[in-house]
């Protein structure tokens, strides 16, 4: 049976800083690039479903990027679902215009972080020098050609909020972007997502009376299978223990995750760590 655990995501962070001299000498613009590694999840944002996309390798280095303004830039979306995302053909425009809204952004001297889509409205998220005039020429050029509607907020951010609390997953929205890996390597191999099959959880604690009480709440909450066992861990050189669990259900994103969270947070209550899930493949 295949294992499909935590998804391991090798940094290649190239973030770097590199100069751009201006026709006949003019005044150098100092870029700050973005990396290559970059995340999506799902989430509930003021009682509608969000979806985020942002500069995840970024991480280790944005603290010392100099630029110390966001800009957010609020581009109206013309044609939606009823939850607020885009249609397919909507989706498609969006494609065409991200490109434009984001070099508004970095050829002026900015660095482009991501962005939320939400109750119609897509959030494209950066951080800007203080002269912020290019980047809205280049919008308002870029929205007489291609005809779309916008805002723009500019505050200073010398923390970086922007990232921070914006766009950066919380552990629960980590946990979501694991199971979304995961759920597109099962469909890769063919799997049929509304077929229900046994899923099992792995769940690590330092101290036996946490596992034994996550164990018993695990009971109760009427997941099966429940086994804890001492393990070694040769990397730490010590012994942890883990909690086996599985429950049965589909591989839809909304019923995965209702076991995920749930298990995650509880883990953390008892001192623990969420490990991961396996399952089989069900093709027809």
């Amino acid at each position: 049976m295949p294992r499909y655990l935590m998804v391991l995501i090798f940094w290649c962070l190239f973030t770097s800083a590199s100069v751009v001299a201006t026709p006949k000498g003019g005044v150098q613009i100092e870029k700050t690039e973005s990396s290559d590694v970059w995340g999506m999840y799902t989430s509930d944002l003021g009682g509608h479903p969000a979806m985020t996309v942002f500069d995840d390798g970024i991480s280790e280095s944005i603290d010392d990027v100099e630029l110390a303004n966001s800009i957010k830039i609020k581009l109206y979306l013309d044609d939606v679902r009823n939850n607020g995302f885009p249609t397919s053909a909507e989706g498609e425009r969006l494609m065409r215009l991200g490109p434009i809204i984001e070099s508004a952004i970095t050829e002026s001297g900015g660095l482009f972080l991501g962005r939320v889509t939400t109750n119609s409205v897509r959030w494209n998220i950066g951080l800007v020098p203080n002269d912020v005039k290019p980047i809205e020429n280049a919008l308002l050029a870029g929205s007489e050609e291609h005809d779309f509607r916008y805002e723009v907020f500019v505050e200073p951010d010398p923390d970086k909020a922007a990232y921070w609390q914006d766009l950066y997953p919380t552990d629960d929205d980590r946990q979501v972007m694991v199971d979304m890996e995961v759920l597109r390597s099962l469909e890769d191999h063919g799997d049929d997502q509304n077929a229900e099959r046994p899923v099992e959880h792995w769940v690590y604690f330092d101290r036996k009376k946490d596992a034994e009480s996550f164990a018993k709440w695990a009971d109760q909450t009427s997941y099966k299978e429940i086994d804890v066992s001492r393990q070694k861990n040769g990397l730490l050189a010590r012994s942890q223990w883990l909690v086996r669990l599985t429950h049965n259900g589909t591989m839809r994103l909304n019923d995965i995750t209702h076991h995920t969270l749930k298990l995650s947070r509880r883990a953390r209550e008892h001192n623990g760590l969420y490990d991961g899930w396996e399952t089989q493949v069900m093709s027809d």
